[in-house]
């Protein structure tokens, strides 16, 4: 394994599914993060293996917090990223990838977490996001799938699909090494009102709860 990641745990998991949500991309409202935070507290979960973020994070962009009290730091909360998994209420296996998303060594990133994934028998990948979109505040929020698989594409029904070229972010890289590696992968995107794409969005971070859940 690589010397990016260790592995604390490796409980025996049924094919779990594995849910990416990494800070640093686009979330409009904090959906993607809402979203995971909330299947991950409904789920029996712990921590099974950390990332070095020594190697990955530039911590110059993404600084720890300093807590202070009467002028005494207490605490450095550095940033993090972690695979955690365990048994969601419907008694499903899940993994969950978190934290920030890596500022170098994205392929070296990317071939550590399909090796894990691996090791998991992971039986499919799905990443988090959202974005900004001409659409009101007053109509649920739809999903749009981006997939680096036509098969999988062909499999989805009833989501949105796009036709840009935008900047991609680490999931656009571990989408495709997970469906090179035979995980079907794909991500799952919430539409938030454009205007109000600063603000928390619990209408997209349910409907992204409840698409994950669907698929």
């Amino acid at each position: 394994m690589s010397e990016l990641v260790e592995i604390h745990v490796h409980p025996e998991l049924n094919e779990p599914t594995l849910i990416v949500a990494l800070d640093g991309w686009i979330d409009a409202g904090g959906a993607a993060e809402t979203a995971a935070e909330t299947m991950s507290g409904q789920a029996n979960i712990s921590t099974l293996a950390t990332f070095s973020t020594d190697e990955l994070v530039d911590y110059r962009a993404r600084r720890p917090v300093m807590h202070l009290l009467a002028g005494v730091v207490t605490d450095l909360d550095w940033p993090a990223i972690e695979l955690s998994g365990g048994t969601d209420t419907a008694g499903n296996d899940v993994l969950f990838l978190t934290g920030v998303e890596p500022d170098r060594l994205w392929r070296s990133f990317v071939s550590t977490a399909v090796e894990l994934a691996l090791g998991f028998d992971v039986k499919r990948v799905i990443g988090l996001g959202a974005y900004p979109a001409p659409v009101p505040h007053t109509r649920p929020s739809r999903l749009s799938i981006t997939t680096s698989s036509q098969d999988v594409s062909d499999e989805l029904t009833g989501l949105q699909r796009g036709t840009l070229e935008v900047p991609a972010g680490v999931f656009a890289a571990l989408d495709e090494e997970f469906n090179t590696a035979g995980i079907p992968a794909f991500g799952l995107w919430a539409q938030v009102p454009h205007y109000a794409s600063n603000l928390p969005s619990p209408e997209a971070a349910k409907a992204l709860v409840e698409g994950t859940i669907a698929q």
